[in-house]
């Protein structure tokens, strides 16, 4: 089969982004991380030393 294989326009359209997942895997797998955000440093800092409650990781809690 050395013919290039002729795909129509839709099919090329919606596929067009697509890589070959280096797992190979047939859909895109669904990774749980998130990130989560602090309005400023104050913020964070309070957060991170337990001064205020927050979500800064999703294992520990998270908003879903």
């Amino acid at each position: 089969m050395d013919e290039e294989r002729k795909y129509h326009f839709d099919t090329m359209s919606i596929h067009a982004a697509e890589q070959e997942d280096q797992n190979q895997s047939l859909n895109a797998p669904i990774y749980m991380t998130s990130t989560f955000t602090f309005t400023d440093l104050q913020q964070a800092e309070d957060t991170f030393s337990f001064k205020r409650r927050a979500y800064v990781y999703t294992r520990g809690g998270n908003p879903t």
